[in-house]
């Protein structure tokens, strides 16, 4: 039984590695920078309201400060022939390289 087991968990194991496909290439398309900014947002927590003598989930407004954001989206192929676009946070100096390859790409 123990023999079994061990050849299912394998055989599994090895059903989910062969799966998977892998990155053929990846290319950036485009740029997005989204400044700091700061923002009102409503937290909801439970609190005890005396009036009422009872908990209760109160709205609770919060400043918050959002830093900024370098963003590039990216093309990747994968070997079974899908295409997937996604963004991805990167540094500043990366964003600045991805900006000016794609800005010498185009013109």
């Amino acid at each position: 039984m123990k023999k079994i087991f061990i050849i299912l968990c394998f055989l599994l194991t090895l059903v989910a590695f062969v799966g998977c496909y892998e990155m053929v290439s990846e290319k950036p398309i485009d740029t997005r920078y989204t400044a700091a900014y700061s923002a009102m947002e409503t937290v909801y927590a439970y609190k005890y309201d005396w009036y009422h003598g009872d908990w209760m989930y109160l709205p609770e407004l919060k400043m918050v400060q959002h830093d900024e954001k370098y963003e590039v989206q990216y093309e990747v192929a994968y070997s079974d022939g899908s295409v997937v676009k996604e963004w991805r946070t990167v540094s500043k100096a990366e964003y600045e390289a991805t900006l000016s390859d794609i800005e010498r790409d185009k013109g």
